[in-house]
């Protein structure tokens, strides 16, 4: 996965946001950015943190 500063003017892709996306994240060198996701600062942020805790939730599970 590949994360990208965003040089365009786009929206976020997050669902109910409507901020400038500074970042594309992609699945592969040269894919088309059409296919990234594109997120502002603040979604990055939030989708960080909680896929972090979702991860060590997953994680904590798989200890079991």
């Amino acid at each position: 996965m590949i994360i990208k500063k965003v040089n365009t003017p786009i929206v976020c892709d997050m669902g109910g946001c409507s901020k400038k996306a500074i970042f594309f994240v992609e699945k592969k060198v040269g894919q088309s950015n059409y296919f990234s996701l594109k997120l502002c600062q603040d979604c990055a942020r939030e989708l960080s943190v909680e896929l972090s805790k979702a991860l060590k939730k997953e994680k904590g599970i798989e200890k079991k």
